[in-house]
């Protein structure tokens, strides 16, 4: 066991329940588990509704709390309703300064836990390591500037892309959570790098209840579920010339996101084609085991280098699925290496759909690709064995001299 103390600093956190609030939430408790003392830089929950949640709403700019054994110190940082580029780039500096202010009440820490996007929140750690002494270890989710590059072009980019080696380079070990990602990586630290993917609780998904959840409907025709964020990474026009041939399908959409709205007004012609509110986390096994087949819409003109944490629990609820993006992306790496879906790149949405009706008369075929894909996320993907590797990792950082 370990008297260990480790940061954690990231706006993502409980009790927020998907994305990179989970696996915050998830990794700090296992660490407390093993006797590490652990206290949270963050900001107060609002994804993906973009909207802040209560208790927090009329709550101080500062406060501090505790949450299983964790101590929270929270900053009420800008969420915009609708997040434009700018927008964010405003929430980012507005939750970099709050969070500033919060570095000189926290206890000295061994280990320093950058988990970023907001590439700026890794200047607090350097800070923390330069006043404390601690180890610093960077933790990338998402690269914040390669994915604004996208959109925005202009000579600061390239002030920024040398802003972020600097501060990669300050640190004692960066980790990421794809292949993809780690070969990017090395292209900008030579800093000691470590894989560490997305997990998924396996024993969380044992044995869902067999009827149907209360989103789907008695109808006939086989159900697609989508249920994650409804953002700006989905391919959702794809997905309306999609809806436009697939009459022979019931398709369940479970989600919120910045785009909710704009699509559901976009769907209002499609009868066969539902929105619902997100579930509570622990009604999601349920959910996804009561769909026929799952799908996924990237667009095809962005690698994707992040495998989508939602992809984890599709695949776990041994139904297949049905991918089209890019053909260098992750996601395809994962769904052709685990042979539990199908995966299409340069595809109209009217030939999909022609696939789809094949697919779904294959009854055996599907409960093949299912079980393969289940098989895989439990040899790969395992919480308790990729936090364990984790804890060994971190407990050799806080006891460098």
């Amino acid at each position: 066991m370990s008297n260990k103390t480790v940061t954690l600093i990231s706006p993502f956190f409980a009790p927020d329940e998907s994305g990179i609030a989970l696996y915050n939430a998830e990794t700090m408790n296992y660490l407390v588990r093993c006797g590490y003392d652990v206290q949270v830089l963050t900001g107060v929950p609002f994804y993906p509704e973009w909207v802040i949640k209560e208790p927090y709403v009329k709550g101080p700019l500062y406060v501090k709390e505790q949450h299983q054994n964790l101590t929270l110190y929270r900053f009420k940082q800008y969420v915009p309703s609708t997040p434009t580029f700018s927008k964010r780039l405003y929430q980012i500096f507005h939750f970099t300064v709050g969070v500033f202010f919060l570095l000189f009440r926290v206890p000295k820490s061994d280990v320093v836990f950058v988990v970023i996007p907001y590439t700026t929140s890794l200047t607090l750690g350097v800070l923390l390591k330069w006043f404390h002494g601690s180890k610093l270890w960077c933790h990338v989710q998402d690269f914040e500037i390669d994915a604004a590059t996208e959109s925005f072009k202009s000579n600061w980019i390239k002030i920024l892309f040398s802003l972020e080696r600097v501060l990669f380079n300050s640190c004692h070990v960066v980790s990421t959570i794809s292949h993809q990602m780690m070969k990017k990586l090395s292209e900008k630290t030579s800093t000691n790098r470590i894989f560490f993917p997305n997990f998924i609780n396996p024993d969380f998904f044992i044995n869902p209840p067999s009827q149907k959840h209360k989103y789907f409907t008695d109808a006939p025709q086989p159900h697609l579920l989508y249920s994650g964020n409804i953002g700006e990474k989905q391919d959702w026009t794809f997905f309306l010339e999609f809806c436009k041939n697939a009459h022979s399908f019931e398709i369940v959409i479970v989600g919120d996101g910045a785009k909710r709205k704009w699509l559901e007004d976009s769907c209002k012609l499609f009868k066969n084609v539902s929105f619902y509110d997100p579930v509570p986390f622990e009604d999601l096994p349920h959910l996804l085991a009561s769909c026929d087949i799952h799908f996924l819409f990237q667009k095809e003109d962005v690698i994707d280098s992040v495998m989508p944490s939602k992809l984890l629990g599709m695949m776990l609820s041994e139904k297949p699925s049905v991918l089209k993006g890019n053909k260098y992306s992750e996601s395809r790496n994962i769904i052709e290496s685990a042979q539990g879906g199908l995966y299409y790149t340069n595809v109209t949405a009217h030939q999909l759909v022609l696939e789809l009706e094949q697919l779904a008369t294959k009854k055996n075929h599907l409960k093949k690709l299912g079980t393969n894909a289940k098989q895989y996320i439990l040899k790969h993907f395992d919480q308790d064995i990729i936090l364990r590797h984790f804890e060994n990792k971190m407990h050799q950082l806080a006891n460098k001299s």
